[in-house]
């Protein structure tokens, strides 16, 4: 968990967070969201998507909670092992949901997240995008 008052400004791309037919309408209240580098990201924390400044983010049609653990190359997953040292360092936010490996991520990529203590009051239950339109 991220301590203290250490404040970044980023700059990203524009974010969508109007359902299409890929993409089922966001499952929490976009006020909610925030953005954080993965290093950051707490274990309950809802992954929406990264967030880049070089193109525009869709979110992840099912947000993945997190489970941050340190990263261990060697642990065997398939994943973990194809990431070079040169690569730089590395933390796994999830491991074996959705997928039956790691999620390893750079420390300082940047994602779209709901803080774990956000989650119930920003769940959303209806389907409509949001009454302001695309954002």
């Amino acid at each position: 968990m991220h301590t203290g008052t250490e404040i970044e400004f980023f700059t990203v791309g524009p974010l969508r967070f109007t359902p299409t037919e890929d993409l089922p309408p966001l499952p929490v209240d976009e006020a909610a969201v925030r953005i954080s580098r993965a290093r950051h990201i707490s274990a309950g924390d809802l992954i929406l998507a990264v967030a880049d400044p070089t193109h525009a983010a869709d979110y992840f049609p099912t947000p993945d909670t997190a489970r941050p653990e340190p990263f261990d190359p060697a642990c065997g997953c398939g994943v973990c092992d194809d990431i070079e040292p040169a690569d730089g360092e590395h933390v796994v936010l999830s491991n074996g949901d959705p997928w039956n490996s790691c999620d390893p991520w750079p420390v300082d990529q940047l994602a779209l997240i709901v803080p774990a203590a956000l989650r119930s009051a920003a769940h959303r239950t209806d389907t409509q995008p949001h009454p302001g339109g695309r954002r």
